[in-house]
């Protein structure tokens, strides 16, 4: 198995999504086949759960005959991939028996890395969108400045009155509390005399909101259900699930 990914932006992505994953695992699995590369990661706490499709065609240059599934040390991963120069546009990454390969152009120099990989035994879950009483889709920029706010352990999304609010307490029970507007959200989306809140772990929305390279997220919210965070484009398929807090879990 061997893919090249050729364009700056793309590339920047990929990145991008390797340090987001080092938020959730030291170690990070394959599975690739003739359609492309999928990737599952939960974190230690199995509170989130990520699940990334990267199809043959968005990826660029992609070779795989044979299915195989591998697992790399994720540090190791990123300590090479913050080697790419910022205005980087080629990497490409092969994999055989026991390693696998990473190459990179410069302008003066090229440069190989050669990882091991690890055997990690993993179950493929399956993972669906959903349609939801509640999703709005937000740029990432705003996103990144609201999470500036949060100082609490915990986020509350709460809607009423067709209103949305971003609510916190730190652990003095300090309050933060953010009236989003609507009409600024890329997208809206409610039942009508909608009132319910939806409380989480604050920093798997901070991990989201450092996604610079990727514009707009859209999250949906059903009770009894995980949060779910979603990214799509032709080719490029990011869902994230987070697990929701109950008043026991206080």
């Amino acid at each position: 198995m061997e893919f090249e990914l050729n364009e700056k932006l793309k590339l920047a992505v990929f990145i991008e999504i390797f340090k987001f994953i080092k938020n959730l695992s030291d170690y990070v699995s394959f599975s690739c086949n003739l359609e492309g590369i999928q990737i599952q990661v939960m974190d230690s706490s199995h509170v989130s759960l990520l699940d990334l499709a990267l199809q043959a065609d968005w990826v660029g240059t992609y070779l795989c005959e044979t299915p195989i599934i591998f697992s790399l040390c994720n540090d190791d991963f990123i300590k090479i991939l913050k080697t790419v120069p910022a205005k980087g546009n080629y990497l490409k990454c092969s994999v055989d028996e026991e390693h696998f390969h990473i190459h990179f152009k410069q302008k003066d120099h090229d440069k190989h890395f050669q990882l091991n990989t690890v055997d990690i035994e993993q179950e493929i879950m399956c993972c669906e969108d959903y349609e939801s009483d509640l999703d709005f889709k937000m740029a990432i920029s705003i996103l990144d400045d609201h999470m500036g706010s949060i100082f609490g352990e915990d986020i509350e999304i709460k809607c009423k009155d067709d209103k949305l609010y971003l609510i916190s307490y730190d652990d003095k029970n300090q309050k933060t509390d953010i009236t989003l507007k609507t009409e600024c959200l890329e997208e809206f989306n409610v039942v009508d005399d909608y009132d319910s809140s939806f409380k989480f772990c604050a920093k798997y929305m901070l991990f989201i909101s450092k996604l610079k390279k990727i514009d707009n997220i859209h999250i949906y919210l059903n009770e009894g259900k995980p949060v779910f965070f979603h990214v799509t484009e032709e080719g490029f398929n990011f869902r994230y699930y987070v697990a929701l807090k109950s008043d026991e879990d206080d």
